[in-house]
């Protein structure tokens, strides 16, 4: 829960870094977080020196309370 927004941001400053293969990198985008219940996900875009757009997740999977009570979260989003 912690640390998902951490993780995201060395990955986007990474990224950054590499101008050779990577042209343009968006922000970290937690607009899909449910910071109630979970889980929390941070999205990048990012373009590619030849146009083409990825877009990158970071999703905790699993998360363990202080109270030692594990929470499993679904990685695959649902379609019904």
């Amino acid at each position: 829960m912690i640390y998902s927004d951490y993780i995201a941001t060395i990955i986007r400053k990474a990224l950054k870094a590499d101008t050779k293969i990577v042209s343009e990198v968006g922000y970290v985008d937690g607009s899909e977080s449910n910071i109630v219940s979970g889980p929390f996900k941070k999205k990048i875009e990012l373009t590619d020196q030849y146009g083409t757009q990825y877009l990158i997740t970071i999703q905790e999977t699993e998360y363990t309370s202080p109270k030692g009570k594990v929470y499993t979260y679904d990685v695959w989003e649902r379609t019904t």
